[in-house]
């Protein structure tokens, strides 16, 4: 009698539905998510692989159980994996707090699934690893902004508002009587950057934070000489959630007409599909001087 090949049984799984194509919900735990940590947000590492460790253990009890915590769970891991999404290391910084309440959050949210499933739940444990991954984010924040020329940190924001905006976001924190984990870090930075706009005798108060909650185009215009003109979004799209449809899809970004060879040879490293591909901080900050004149590469400042 032939031998008939036996058939490999894939582990059980349920349709994530709040992410594009519906992926099954162990790839996402065993495969996407990981490989988005390390890449896209390197000091929350500790406050993911906790997160992470949570989805996975509440994971066959979501799955044996009814609709109802599917779809929290399945909320979720949408709004993890939009954490993850790409943000200029200044913006990290500046949110910083932010982002660290939102992850405590999320595993407290975690706990009320482990409970709605009949599932024990040791809220200390994860109490104490969030700590360790605010200890973990302040060190590894330092490491990398302090690592970052001021030029490379204004150059990578957006537009003149979010540099803005980041900065008297920093300062409103120092300010706000509270103490935290990036304060001093936050506080060396603001120097770093007012030195490099030649601003050092700008006193921000909280008038200045009025000003450009009314007027935010007309503060510190000095951002536009940092900051790349973006005509577009990506993929020429207008809506975010088709930009991360494209990105999940492993669509790759389309080459603008007026980028150099030399230029997107570059870009295409930083953006590509594969996060495997992409270089790392420090290469990256390699690869970007090369294309940066030789009459503007001038030492950075302390």
């Amino acid at each position: 009698m032939d031998d008939v090949p036996m058939e490999i049984v894939q582990p059980a799984s349920f349709p994530v539905t709040t992410l594009p194509g519906s992926p099954p919900s162990r790839q996402v735990l065993l495969k996407d998510l990981p490989q988005r940590v390390k890449k896209r947000a390197p000091e929350c590492v500790v406050f993911c692989e906790t997160l992470l460790g949570l989805l996975k253990a509440v994971h066959d009890a979501v799955l044996a159980h009814d609709d109802q915590w599917r779809v929290v769970f399945c909320d979720l891991v949408k709004r993890f994996l939009k954490m993850l999404g790409h943000k200029p290391l200044l913006k990290r910084l500046a949110d910083g707090e932010v982002i660290a309440y939102t992850f405590r959050e999320f595993n407290a949210r975690v706990g009320d699934i482990f409970v709605g499933v009949g599932l024990n739940v040791e809220r200390n444990l994860w109490a104490a690893e969030w700590e360790r991954g605010c200890d973990y984010q302040a060190t590894k924040l330092r490491e990398l902004v302090s690592a970052a020329a001021p030029r490379m940190l204004i150059g990578e924001m957006r537009d003149v508002d979010q540099v803005t905006t980041a900065m008297l976001g920093m300062y409103s924190r120092l300010e706000g009587g509270t103490c935290g984990n990036l304060d001093a870090l936050k506080r060396e930075t603001l120097e770093r950057l007012l030195r490099k706009l030649g601003l050092e005798t700008w006193v921000i108060t909280s008038e200045t934070v009025t000003a450009v909650q009314q007027h935010p185009t007309s503060i510190l215009s000095i951002f536009r000489w940092f900051i790349p003109e973006r005509d577009a979004p990506p993929f020429k799209m207008d809506l975010e959630e088709d930009i991360v449809k494209n990105v999940i899809a492993g669509n790759p970004y389309e080459r603008p007409e007026e980028a150099s060879d030399e230029e997107w040879g570059v870009i295409s490293r930083l953006i590509a599909v594969n996060i495997e591909d992409r270089p790392d901080t420090q290469e990256a900050i390699a690869l970007i001087r090369c294309l940066v004149p030789a009459a503007e590469k001038t030492p950075a400042a302390a």
